[in-house]
């Protein structure tokens, strides 16, 4: 509300602004209704700076004092109050702006936001951008009971001559961990795994023992997997727990195009 001294009432809006700043212009919307009318247009002093107002009754007729019978009553009346322009105090600027990178920084490092994650296609383009030689084939839909995977690795490839980027090594496999949601220490349903993507006719086999582990060891070599053929490449899911079966990964769908990976945006 926007008040005259003679007690006569406006209901106001703060609308149309041609501010330095955004925050500026905030401020006027909060605090509009402790704005005491002297003039009209006129000016409005606020902490932030000089405020140039002009108040603009229900069809455009300006505001030049109350009527006799509209002062008895004290009735309302709606009404805009337009701010012409905004003239910041010194130094005004440089905090607002202190402040607003301050939150930006806090919010980018610490809540992660407007950073890229492991749900987003870009981020995983990216990460499997480091290799070449061999295309990462992924679940289109994740099995129930699964987190999305947050950490893309490849097993480097010695022995192959394929032209690489600025950056970029020659893979022999790729592979990715896959973390049940509400990990069970005794069932292990669904258990963790490992998926392995080689290239189909690779006669090293760097996919058939997970990554990481001794390729001689036989216990690695005979685990509980499943494997699936995806264009030119083997898929090789690993279970790292001792469980008998894998029945979640039976019916799982891959693709080497992340853009029908359905839990990538």
């Amino acid at each position: 509300m926007a008040q005259i001294a003679d007690a006569y009432t406006l209901t106001a809006t703060a609308t149309t602004v041609n501010a330095t700043t955004p925050t500026v212009f905030a401020l006027i919307a909060i605090n509009v209704s402790a704005l005491r009318i002297s003039g009209n247009p006129g000016t409005w002093s606020h902490p932030s700076g000089e405020v140039r107002y002009e108040i603009l009754l229900t069809g455009d007729r300006r505001f030049g004092g109350p009527k006799p019978s509209q002062r008895s009553g004290g009735t309302c009346h709606h009404a805009t109050v337009q701010v012409i322009n905004v003239r910041p105090r010194a130094g005004t600027i440089g905090v607002f702006l202190i402040v607003a990178i301050a939150l930006g920084l806090i919010a980018y490092f610490i809540l992660g936001v407007g950073r890229p994650g492991p749900t987003d296609r870009e981020y995983v383009r990216a990460k499997l951008h480091q290799a070449v030689g061999v295309p990462m084939a992924l679940p289109v839909e994740l099995p129930a009971g699964y987190s999305v995977p947050d950490y893309y690795y490849f097993l480097p490839d010695d022995d192959r001559m394929v032209p690489v980027g600025p950056d970029q090594e020659v893979a022999a496999a790729w592979a990715v961990n896959l973390e049940p949601s509400h990990p069970d220490l005794f069932e292990h349903d669904p258990p963790q795994a490992q998926l392995c993507v080689q290239l189909l006719d690779d006669p090293r086999k760097p996919c058939n023992v997970p990554v990481g582990s001794d390729p001689e060891s036989p216990e690695a070599a005979s685990g509980t997997r499943v494997e699936r053929q995806v264009g030119p490449v083997l898929v090789v899911v690993h279970a790292m727990v001792d469980v008998p079966e894998m029945d979640e990964w039976e019916t799982v769908d891959f693709t080497t195009d992340l853009n029908k990976v359905t839990w990538l945006y």
